[in-house]
């Protein structure tokens, strides 16, 4: 966190000469604020971003949620997935597909396993997320990478810090994924249609 911040973590953004970082300039307030914004997730096309607000204050510091904000309008700032208020729950690690069509990130929920989620985005508006990966066990999953042409992903598993000798490892998914074209076709596509 650098002085004259909000409070908390605040987000800057930095010119790239191709050699190095300038201008550093902190985003304006209605996007920092005494909270901790973290994990931000710069959309490829439009001046906007996906970044994680957590209230170190509530839980430990142990959550997140996923807030959507455009550079230029205050207005268009607010929170993408409402918090469930029966266990705690964590969004964090955002990242848009290259193509900016889609929005990874990973969900903790407290007594499961993290999972990543996608979801599309359709205008100013995210669909619900979906779980494209929850694995079994205990393994703690973290910054989803959408590789260019949408259909692989790296994902990134961290060393145990209780463990010596642990290595993080990154994991590569490669897929093919097809969209309906029509109401009803999904059942087809899914192998569920009566």
């Amino acid at each position: 966190d650098r002085r004259g911040g909000a409070g908390g973590f605040d987000l800057y953004r930095a010119q790239w000469t191709g050699a190095t970082f300038r201008d550093v300039v902190r985003l304006p307030d209605w996007i920092n604020s005494a909270l901790d914004e973290v994990d931000p997730a710069p959309h490829p096309d439009t001046g906007s971003v996906v970044f994680v607000q957590r209230d170190p204050g509530r839980d430990d510091g142990e959550n997140g949620v996923l807030v959507w904000c455009d550079l230029v309008d205050p207005d268009a700032t607010r929170q993408l997935y409402e918090t469930e208020h029966r266990r705690p729950r964590i969004d964090r690690d955002p990242a848009f597909s290259p193509d900016g069509v889609s929005l990874w990130f990973v969900r903790e929920v407290a007594g499961e396993t993290p999972a990543v989620l996608r979801a599309w985005r359709l205008g100013d508006e995210f669909a619900p997320p979906v779980v494209v990966f929850a694995p079994a066990g205990s393994a703690a999953w973290s910054a989803p990478a959408p590789v260019t042409g949408g259909f692989a992903v790296r994902l990134l598993q961290p060393g145990s810090s209780g463990e010596p000798g642990t290595r993080a490892l990154v994991y590569r998914a490669q897929a093919r994924e097809v969209f309906p074209w029509w109401k009803g076709e999904a059942g087809v596509l899914m192998g569920s249609a009566p």
